[in-house]
């Protein structure tokens, strides 16, 4: 695995929030940006980590929380960037992708890993 990680944050929700529809009409050229991302990732063997709210939904699963992104207001904007099974995804229960989540102890290990 190469010691370059991609990560993907907030990415992943059914834009059911207020000023969804805002944020939406500005989200497809980076999504398209951020698929391709994935792409060059996956080609280089890179780390995908997504990193994403619950919700306040502590007891959803991964599963749970893509199924109702796919399944909201704007699954075209999921779709091109829906993780895979394969990549980690992490729980955040705040605004910040690293505090308080397992995010810096994952970067840490597998680049560790990666320089060995």
């Amino acid at each position: 695995m190469s010691a370059t990680a991609l990560l993907v944050v907030d990415m992943v929700n059914p834009y059911d929030f207020e000023d969804a529809d805002t944020v939406a009409a500005h989200a497809a050229g980076p999504v398209t940006r951020i698929a391709e991302l994935i792409k060059r990732a996956e080609a280089d063997d890179a780390l995908i980590v997504y990193v994403n709210d619950n919700y306040g939904e502590w007891n959803a699963s991964r599963d749970d929380l893509v199924w109702r992104a796919l399944h909201g207001e704007h699954p075209e904007l999921v779709q091109p960037i829906q993780p895979q099974h394969e990549y980690p995804f992490i729980w955040k229960p705040r605004h910040s992708a690293f505090h308080e989540t397992a995010l810096g102890y994952l970067l840490r290990a597998t680049t560790s890993n990666a320089s060995s």
